[in-house]
C-alpha cells in the first residue's frame, strides 16, 4: 500500500553511535549531501536539533534511522517538525548487499545509505508513531521485566553448578534456588558442616518462617539434612565456594525482589487501561501464557478488536506453520 507523501524540507540518514552519531541531509531540490557528526552527548544533540528547526523555519524533515536504536528515536520524537522512519537492520543489510556487494572501503556509510533508502522508498515506508503512553510504559515494564528474569536464570545456573560442586545437598534441602527461601538459607548455612551444626527446631522454624507449612515435607528435608555426606571436605574448594556463594545470592535476592515489583506495577497499569477487557478475553489468559499470546494480543489492539479464536485458527491453516501440526485443531 502507497504511503501518503510528504513534501519534507530535507531527508537524514543518521547512524547512532556509541560515542558519535554519522548524519548525512539531503535537502529537497538540492543533490548535493551534507556530512558530518556530532557528539553522543544531550547538549551537542539538542544543539543540533534547534539548528535544523532554524535553518528550515520549522518546515518537516525526515529523518531514517535503524529499527534497534529505540533510544534515538524517543530523542528524536520530542520535536514537533520531524518525522523517524524506522528501517530493518536486515533490510538495510540486504540493501548495502545489493548495491555494493565488494565490500570496499569506499561504500556509503550507513547513514549515506540509510539516507539513500528512504529517499528510495518513501512511497512505501511510514513514519514511526509512538504508543499511547500507558502502552509504551506497559511495553517497557515488559521488556525490562524479561531482562531481570534473564538475569536471575543466569544466577540460579550459576549458583547451581557452583553447589554442585561443594555443596550438592543445599539444592534439595533449600527449595527452588529462584526464591526468597533459598537466598535466605544460603546465607545462613552456605556449607554442610555448618547446616549439620544446627538444632532440628531451628532449621524446622526457618522452614515455616518462609512459608513451608507441610509437616512431612520438613521433616523429609531434616532427614535429608541429617544423613547428608560432604562431597568434599578440602578447605580450598570449599572456603572460595562460601565467598562466591556471599556474592550471589544478595544479587539474586535484589533480582527476585525487582521481578515482584514488576509484576505488581505491571499489574496495576494494566488494570486501569480502558482497553484491559481486550487483553483479559483470551483463553487462560495470564503470566502463565504471557509470551505465547504476545503476538496476538498485540495485533488484536492495533485493530481494535477482542480475540477471535475461529479468526485465528483459520489464519493458522492457511499460513500452515510447521508447529501446527502438534496442536489438536490441526488438518489431517
Amino acid at each position: 500500500m502507497e504511503m501518503e507523501k510528504v513534501d519534507y524540507a530535507a531527508w537524514i540518514g543518521m547512524d547512532w553511535g556509541s560515542y558519535q552519531h554519522a548524519i548525512c541531509l539531503q535537502a529537497a531540490g538540492s543533490s548535493s549531501v551534507a556530512r558530518h557528526t556530532l557528539e553522543q552527548k544531550p547538549e551537542a544533540l539538542h544543539a543540533w536539533a534547534t539548528n535544523l528547526r532554524a535553518h528550515f523555519g520549522g518546515a518537516k524533515v525526515a529523518i531514517a534511522i535503524e529499527q534497534t536504536r529505540g533510544a534515538v528515536i524517543h530523542f528524536l520524537l520530542g520535536f514537533d517538525f520531524v518525522h523517524v522512519f524506522t528501517i530493518h537492520p536486515k533490510s538495510l543489510k540486504n540493501y548495502r548487499e545489493a548495491l555494493h556487494p565488494s565490500g570496499a572501503k569506499d561504500d556509503p556509510t550507513d547513514a549515506e545509505l540509510l539516507l539513500q533508502f528512504a529517499m528510495a522508498h518513501q512511497d512505501k515506508i511510514k513514519p514511526w508513531a509512538p504508543a499511547e503512553p500507558e502502552i509504551r510504559l506497559l511495553l517497557r515494564l515488559s521488556e525490562f521485566r524479561r531482562k531481570t528474569v534473564g538475569k536471575r536464570v543466569r544466577l540460579t545456573n550459576e549458583l547451581t553448578q557452583l553447589l554442585k560442586e561443594y555443596f550438592p545437598a543445599a539444592l534439595d534441602c533449600a527449595g527452588e534456588l529462584d526464591t526468597v527461601m533459598a537466598c535466605d538459607f544460603l546465607l545462613k548455612w552456605p556449607t554442610l558442616e555448618k547446616l549439620q551444626k544446627s538444632q532440628p527446631e531451628t532449621i524446622r522454624r526457618f522452614y515455616q518462617e518462609h512459608g513451608s507449612r507441610r509437616r512431612d515435607v520438613i521433616e523429609d528435608r531434616l532427614k535429608q539434612i541429617r544423613s547428608a555426606l560432604p562431597l568434599t571436605t578440602d578447605a580450598p574448594v570449599i572456603e572460595p565456594s562460601v565467598f562466591l556463594v556471599q556474592s550471589i545470592v544478595p544479587q539474586l535476592h535484589s533480582v527476585i525482589d525487582a521481578i515482584a515489583q514488576f509484576d505488581q506495577r505491571i499489574k496495576e497499569v494494566f488494570e486501569k487501561h480502558p482497553d484491559a477487557p481486550i487483553f483479559s478475553s483470551f483463553p487462560g489468559a495470564g503470566p502463565a501464557l504471557a509470551y505465547r499470546w504476545i503476538r496476538i494480543i498485540y495485533r488484536c489492539w492495533k485493530d481494535r478488536v477482542p480475540y477471535d479464536e475461529d479468526k485465528y485458527v483459520k489464519s493458522l491453516r492457511q499460513r500452515k506453520p510447521a508447529w501446527l501440526q502438534s496442536l489438536p485443531f490441526s488438518e489431517s
